[in-house]
């Protein structure tokens, strides 16, 4: 594991700016730890003195149920000192100790515990590595350029698929996914029959249950809630993930814009909120009109994750391929 020493609280500011992709004000900030750690990065509003610490408290818990900690660094960004120090201690009570309480406001910081300017004091040595394994795939997909899209033969796709009777064209496209999802590098041809089935709202919404194994259930909707019924084969959704990525590189902007709001889904369900923000982000920048995209945006936006990244025996950060 790559580890750094932490020596100031700027060290530590840094490393939640950096995970999270923004410096954030009028937020708090928890960084759960285990055996010194750094697990997922949470943050959420701010909240006023009207609100129960207890209130705020109960809510964190929640969000981190997923996460393996045994202590947290709580982070005051531009908010009200004494209500970082009762949210604080209301963790604390909850069974989260909490190493460490800072209060930013600006580029000004204090420790409400140890000396000022100094984490712990001394040095502590802290793992880089997170519980979402923040690597390469967080990079969101290059689109290409118009002219290197091979539209004709796309369209014409589309239009086939449109007009095969619909269950033999669903079983056509849901087989040929079932092999990419097994693992088979699709070739050119079945890419462009890929492009056309996801540019298809009723079949890229079956085919985006069935990554999850849910496609033939009577609940399958329920995984668009980030809830769905039946465990997750995470190996069949990271390869699903990959190809989506692949499929992003021939779209045009509008298919594009339909499978990154898919590969945010995903992300979302991993729990890997910066990384689906991110990328509904620019599923918004394609497609303005894409309510879906919007969906996950204003999810992560607001630090609510999906209710399977909260469940410890179902969460991909603790049952992800190894």
């Amino acid at each position: 594991m790559t580890t750094f020493t932490a020596t100031t609280i700027a060290d530590v500011l840094d490393y939640a700016a950096g995970v999270l992709g923004l410096r954030p004000t009028h937020s708090l900030v928890v960084l759960p730890m285990q055996d010194n750690a750094l697990g997922p990065v949470l943050r959420t509003d701010a909240p006023g003195t009207d609100v129960p610490a207890q209130t705020v408290a109960d809510s964190i818990i929640e969000n981190l149920s997923h996460a393996l900690a045994d202590g947290a660094l709580f982070i005051g960004f531009d908010a009200d000192p004494a209500v970082v120090q009762a949210v604080a201690e209301a963790m604390t009570k909850r069974g989260l100790p909490i190493h460490e309480t800072i209060h930013v406001a600006g580029n000004h910081y204090t420790a409400f515990h140890g000396t000022e300017g100094e984490w712990n004091p001394g040095q502590t040595a802290i793992g880089l590595e997170t519980a979402y394994n923040r690597d390469e795939r967080d990079q969101i997909p290059e689109l290409p350029t118009p002219a290197g899209l091979a539209a004709e033969p796309a369209l014409t796709e589309r239009a086939r698929l449109v007009r095969t009777d619909h269950a033999e064209a669903m079983t056509e496209v849901r087989g040929l996914w079932a092999t990419v999802l097994a693992g088979a590098e699709p070739t050119p041809a079945q890419i462009r029959t890929l492009r056309a089935a996801f540019s298809l709202y009723e079949s890229r919404d079956r085919l985006h249950a069935d990554t999850y194994g849910a496609g033939d259930g009577p609940g399958w909707e329920a995984i668009f809630t980030g809830d769905p019924g039946e465990p997750v084969v995470w190996g069949k959704v990271e390869a699903g993930e990959a190809a989506l990525r692949l499929l992003v590189t021939h779209a045009d902007t509008v298919e594009a814009a339909h499978l990154l709001a898919l590969l945010a889904h995903i992300y979302w369900m991993q729990g890997r909120g910066t990384a689906a923000g991110r990328t509904a982000d620019r599923a918004c920048e394609s497609d303005a009109d894409n309510t879906f995209a919007r969906l996950i945006s204003h999810l992560t936006n607001a630090g609510k994750l999906a209710p399977v990244a909260r469940d410890r025996d179902r969460a991909w950060s603790t049952n992800r391929p190894q």
